[in-house]
């Protein structure tokens, strides 16, 4: 409203000031017509000149000479200082000649500017206006003039004209500043009457009055009411306010009071067409002279919000749940703010008390288990250089002693010159996991040693075995073969079924002792005792007699010796890989390869086929687990992997070990 009045006092004083200085001229025109007819006066130019030289106006005399010529004929202070600011002399003359010897483009174009106006003057007769923009002597100031031709009247006609000048620069701005003023005006007019927010002015008068002497057309959106409504009191207005949040509005508008400090609050609202809605208020407070209070502010509805925040509330308290059900928690380093911040599981998994000591690179360091802490820093520092996301696992040395096991991820993300913005980060707590591990390893080391000493009992009831068959079986059938032979003697040579029974018999017990031969030479092959490569030409040549299959051996080997207990295992591998691989019918064609040197020993074994699983597949078969098992007894290795086109290989390698790993050898209870 003041800016209004304020307005339309403008236009008062401009239009005052406009009639003014038309009765001005219409004054001076009158003055210089009868000048112009006092013929006898031979100087009436001087006279009209004369009688507002004093005056601010740029006001010169034009002669119009011969042919149309025009000269300058009187100037005052003021024409000589917006038109001769080079000093030129303009008085007496030609307006011609100045143009041609001056050399200031400025000058030149007020000249033609003029003495177009001027020749309009002489052929019309009549007076003419024109406005004009002057660049003053100082080069830097623009200024506008609205200047009058007035023809001076005289018996003969005229030869003169009267040149009234007026600087009208401040009122030319005024008036376009008034007019972007008015149209802000307007625009600021149809913000407030199209805005969902409603504009407000809030009055607390010095006798305790209450009101909105403003009110935008949106108070209808905010309570329903129109503006005209609280225009002297704002009970209409508490009237939709929440019971529950009428304290807070005033005790908002008392702290405001106090110290003049800006108005903020939230409350609800009971719309009669919407229901209750969520409200934000925001206002200036000034203290007027009267002892008044006004705000100056708006009011918006933050319903849809209030239910994201809501929303978002419930994720919050969602992610948290999941967290601490999962042991996992997260966190975020901002590299420009260097804020860290933590959610409430890591505290709980840190076992921190975050109102005591907060999110800091100084209580996570601590937090770490001393030989880990290399591990983590390490890890950190690649993933800033490489850009890699890392997952580690490291230890929590707790206050209390107690140990826990953590396994951390993180990734960083990166601006366009390459520096780091933020860096987020998971860390879970895997103790239990950690703890079942071990005790899986535990479990897994029994079972290696179940599985070493299983063959080792095997390996030493075949040799048991053999040794029973060779020397007991073996002698107990030797000495009735020769018994056999004493009887056939005492048989007289007319009894012939006696003679054919007893060679008959004697076959039988030749096989049962062929028999044991093959059977001690299955269990414990005497071979063995001639080391390595013997023993494999041995199983390969017996292979290679049962079997379509090509069995080739390439052997290379130095004078090193090798355990028996390695030979033994090795051979054994090499049999029951034989045996499996009968069962392949794509299978045509086997090549095995022994190395040994004094660095060590490697088996390796390629199949012509692809039927074999693969190694990941294949540590879940108890057979192969259990060829792993015993190689890795004697501290070796042991892989398979499959060759596009070539096949299966199967490698293993052995360092120079002559017995097993004695924690494979442990006594079985």
């Amino acid at each position: 409203m003041q800016i209004i009045s304020i307005c339309f006092i403008a236009i008062i004083f401009l239009t005052g000031a406009t009639v003014y200085l038309w009765r001005r001229s219409q004054t001076l025109k009158q003055q210089l017509a009868r000048f112009g007819k006092a013929e006898s006066k031979p100087d009436y130019v001087r006279c009209c000149v004369k009688t507002v030289e004093d005056s601010l106006d740029v006001n010169f005399v034009v002669e119009v000479g011969p042919a149309g010529k025009l000269y300058f004929k009187e100037l005052n202070q003021a024409a000589v200082h917006a038109i001769d600011f080079q000093g030129i002399g303009f008085a007496g003359q030609c307006f011609d000649d100045i143009a041609k010897r001056s050399g200031n483009p400025e000058l030149r174009r007020i000249m033609r500017e003029l003495t177009a106006q001027l020749k309009l003057v002489v052929d019309t007769g009549k007076s003419v206006d024109y406005e004009s923009t002057f660049c003053l002597a100082d080069e830097t100031v623009s200024s506008i003039f609205d200047f009058s031709l007035v023809p001076m009247a005289c018996d003969n006609g005229f030869r003169h004209i009267l040149c009234i000048g007026r600087d009208v620069t401040i009122r030319k701005l005024y008036e376009q500043e008034s007019a972007v003023r008015a149209k802000l005006e307007a625009q600021l007019s149809g913000f407030a009457a199209c805005a969902p927010s409603l504009l407000y002015t809030y009055r607390h008068d010095a006798d305790g009055n209450n009101s909105m002497p403003f009110a935008s057309a949106g108070i209808s959106e905010i309570f329903g009411l129109r503006p005209e409504d609280v225009a002297e009191s704002i009970a209409p207005m508490l009237l939709h306010i929440h019971s529950d949040d009428i304290p807070i509005f005033i005790e908002a508008l008392a702290n405001s009071a106090a110290d003049l400090s800006p108005l903020a609050m939230e409350f609800r609202v009971q719309h009669p067409g919407k229901g209750e809605r969520w409200i934000e208020s925001c206002a200036l407070s000034v203290l007027e002279s009267d002892g008044s209070l006004v705000w100056y502010g708006f009011m918006h509805d933050i319903t849809q919000r209030k239910r994201i925040e809501l929303a978002l509330t419930n994720n919050q308290e969602a992610l948290n749940d999941a967290q601490r059900i999962g042991n996992m928690g997260s966190w975020e380093l901002d590299w420009i703010n260097g804020a860290l911040t933590w959610s409430a599981e890591i505290y709980r998994i840190f076992e921190i008390d975050p109102q005591s000591r907060g999110a800091s690179f100084a209580v996570f360091w601590d937090t770490i288990h001393p030989d880990d802490r290399e591990v983590v820093n390490n890890a950190y520092i690649d993933l800033l250089v490489n850009r890699i996301p890392y997952g580690i696992d490291y230890r929590l040395l707790l206050a209390d002693g107690r140990i826990k096991y953590a396994r951390e991820c993180c990734e960083t993300y990166f601006d366009e010159d390459d520096k780091p913005l933020r860096s987020r980060g998971t860390v879970q707590d895997i103790t239990v996991l950690k703890e079942t591990e071990l005790r899986l390893k535990e479990t897994q080391d029994r079972m290696r040693e179940l599985v070493v000493n299983r063959e080792i009992l095997r390996e030493e009831e075949r040799k048991h075995i053999a040794w029973e068959m060779h020397e007991e079986l073996g002698q107990l059938l030797a000495a009735m073969k020769l018994r056999i032979y004493g009887m056939c003697s005492l048989i007289p040579n007319d009894i012939p079924p006696l003679h054919e029974n007893s060679q008959v018999t004697i076959g039988l017990i030749d096989q049962a002792i062929e028999s044991i031969r093959g059977l001690v030479s299955a269990l414990r092959p005497a071979v063995l005792q001639h080391g390595i490569a013997a023993a494999l030409e041995w199983v390969i040549s017996e292979f290679n007699k049962q079997s379509d299959i090509v069995c080739e051996l390439g052997i290379t080997e130095d004078d090193t010796l090798i355990g028996d207990e390695l030979t033994t295992l090795v051979f054994r591998l090499v049999q029951e890989l034989l045996e499996d691989t009968c069962l392949c019918a794509e299978t045509s064609r086997i090549i095995i390869s022994w190395v040994s040197n004094q660095v060590g020993s490697s088996l390796t074994i390629q199949f012509d086929c692809q039927c074999c699983l693969d190694d990941s597949v294949s540590n879940k078969t108890l057979r192969l687990f259990g060829m792993r098992t015993r190689v890795e007894a004697f501290g070796g290795t042991l892989r398979m992997s499959k060759i596009q086109g070539l096949g299966t290989l199967i490698e293993m390698h052995f360092p120079q070990c002559k017995t097993p790993d004695h924690q494979y050898m442990l006594p079985l209870d």
